[in-house]
């Protein structure tokens, strides 16, 4: 009976040493991905978009009228990824003087092919592996 208690006890030892490692696996790769999150974000081919910089672009390349503080809160919001609030209701024309006669286009089949452009883009784009296992650390799989 004392031998099955000490094998009972050493077969949960082993899966406490091995939670462990796999705890300290788990803590290095979470601390490896901040660190490629910090390099992305730090990137200068990666454009954020500046809500007053855009606005700033429009004042002095064309001519704007309408209240700049809801396409500032518009463009905030797209830069975030949030929902504009329920009760707003914005209307944005756009109205280009030296194309008066040209059709307008449907936007939501360009916004299509160009999105399917970009995706093709980045599809091409040669993809880098990056390897979080760390084969060479020792650490052993975890078993379920």
């Amino acid at each position: 009976m004392a031998e099955e208690i000490r094998d009972i006890k050493a077969y949960y030892q082993d899966q406490v040493e091995a939670l462990k490692a796999d705890k300290a696996a788990l803590k290095s790769q979470v601390s490896d991905l901040r660190a490629q999150v910090s390099v992305l974000k730090s990137r200068p081919d990666v454009n954020r978009l500046d809500p007053w910089g855009f606005s700033e672009f429009l004042r002095v390349n064309s001519e704007f009228s309408g209240n700049w503080d809801r396409l500032y809160d518009l463009l905030v919001s797209f830069q975030e990824d949030t929902s504009m609030p329920d009760q707003w209701t914005t209307i944005v024309n756009v109205t280009a003087l030296d194309e008066r006669k040209k059709p307008v286009p449907d936007f939501k089949k360009r916004l299509t092919k160009e999105r399917t452009q970009q995706a093709a883009k980045e599809a091409a784009k040669a993809t880098r592996v990056l390897d979080l296992t760390r084969p060479s650390a020792g650490v052993p799989d975890s078993k379920s």
